[in-house]
């Protein structure tokens, strides 16, 4: 690691791929010469997809990964709606306009319903459950609140183009929004478990309602048959036939049935959809409007909107097309660093370019690349720490590995030297766990006490 990092931050070990190393140590060092604190408005979209990267950090960032999330809860309003947009001293921004139904609001009224994901990854990741007796209640209150304000009466979750993430695709004329009823449904599954956590079983079974209630509703007006895709409608609830990467949400929510999540998946891999060399641009090519140089949201190239699609690869069992993903996602991120020195809010999809438009970033959710996706998705990597166990997928073929990463109250350091179809493994852990190994053919558990380092040859 360069001598001008903390010590503090876990050490990628990527001999072959020392554009990767690279990349991660910008990211670290743009990170640590940023100041904590905004220094212009923040959305609260934005500020939701830090902790995600951050939480890698291990406490060289000078402030809890969760510290943006924070801003936002402190300035909830008096009916327990969290704001959408905050200015530099922590003040919500007055909205445009009132948030009735069908009115043209601004985009600061956005309050996208997904903040008990990131609350309960964390806990996952850490194993510190000590923000849920916090928080539980903000949420809950939040989703309320913003489910009495924003359903429709058959349960849908309605917004206006500008109230969404992705302000500018051309739906026009949208009213049953798939992206916000989709993380609806994320919302309540996390705040049933984080209720059943805290043994409020009433909670947990109101939200595990509101849950199965939204699963079936977009399961049975939300499908377009003829685009294989859950896609948004109008007022009259017929599909405006639009693909784009918010409709992913539904397979982060694992709201889909099994044929059905297989044909949204099915995009993601054609060439004539989202598969592009620059990335997963935000609106599918074969839409009327896309934008092969990625300006705004109609095909620019989202990090967060990446990482989610990533996230819900895995969930559903498709951890190999996530790790495609990612991977031509920090190659184009990368690629662009290079040659212009700077991290970027988008890129194009169709050119080893920053998006048309956009703005660098010091790294904000760009980070998730470099950082987030490298640990999970290129290593291979993921933290169940309250399970007491690692996934390591062996996606590469090749040298690799992880030193000084934080497993609850301990560390860990695992490494494979790849040669002739057999990866040898050496583990290292301060806490007893379990190192889950998965190859593409076999599985094997390794169990570690805590004190010896373990060796293992492992063909999978």
């Amino acid at each position: 690691m360069s001598t001008n990092l903390p010590e503090a931050l876990p050490i990628p070990h990527l001999p072959h791929r020392p554009q990767w190393r690279a990349l991660w140590e910008a990211a670290w060092r743009m990170a640590l010469e940023t100041p904590g604190e905004p220094e212009e408005e923040s959305s609260l979209f934005h500020a939701a997809f830090l902790p995600f990267w951050r939480r890698y950090a291990q406490g060289a960032l000078g402030e809890h990964p969760l510290a943006p999330l924070d801003r936002f809860y402190a300035a909830k309003g008096g009916d327990g709606l969290v704001p959408g947009r905050l200015d530099p001293s922590g003040n919500p921004v007055a909205e445009a306009s009132p948030t009735e139904r069908g009115a043209k609001s601004a985009l600061n009224s956005f309050r996208p319903p997904i903040l008990s994901w990131v609350e309960w990854d964390y806990l996952e990741t850490t194993g510190d459950d000590s923000r849920i007796e916090k928080v539980f209640p903000i949420l809950a209150g939040n989703m309320n609140a913003y489910y009495k304000r924003r359903t429709l009466p058959d349960g849908a979750v309605w917004a206006t183009p500008a109230e969404t993430a992705m302000e500018d695709l051309p739906r026009p004329d949208m009213e049953r929004c798939i992206d916000t009823t989709a993380q609806a449904a994320l919302d309540c599954e996390f705040l049933a478990m984080m209720a059943l956590h805290r043994d409020l079983l009433p909670a947990a079974g109101k939200f595990s309602v509101r849950y199965l209630e939204l699963k079936e509703l977009i399961n049975l007006t939300f499908w377009d048959k003829i685009l294989g895709a859950y896609t948004d409608s109008d007022g009259d609830g017929d599909s405006l036939g639009i693909l784009h990467l918010g409709s992913y949400w539904t397979v982060l929510a694992n709201l889909g049935t099994p044929l059905r999540t297989v044909e949204m998946i099915n995009h993601l891999s054609d060439l004539s959809q989202f598969r592009r060399k620059g990335g997963l641009p935000c609106l599918a090519p074969s839409v009327k409007g896309y934008k092969p140089w990625g300006d705004g949201w109609a095909g620019g190239v989202s990090p967060a909107m990446t990482y989610m699609v990533a996230r819900a690869l895995d969930r559903v069992g498709d951890s190999a097309l996530a790790h495609e993903i990612a991977l031509a996602h920090i190659e184009q991120v990368g690629r662009v660093y290079r040659e212009t020195g700077a991290f970027w809010d988008r890129y194009a999809p169709d050119f080893h370019a920053p998006a048309r438009g956009a703005a660098k970033v010091t790294p904000g959710w760009t980070a998730l690349g470099p950082v987030a996706m490298v640990v999970e998705y290129l290593l291979g990597i993921r933290l169940n720490v309250p399970a007491g166990e690692i996934i390591w997928r062996l996606f590469l073929d090749e040298d690799h590995g992880i030193d000084n990463l934080r497993f609850g109250d301990g560390w860990v350091s695992l490494r494979v030297a790849f040669h002739k179809g057999t990866w040898s493994v050496e583990a290292e852990s301060t806490v007893a766990l379990e190192l889950i190994l998965m190859g593409p053919a076999s599985t094997r558990i390794l169990e570690l006490d805590g004190k010896t380092p373990v060796s293992l040859d492992f063909r999978g």
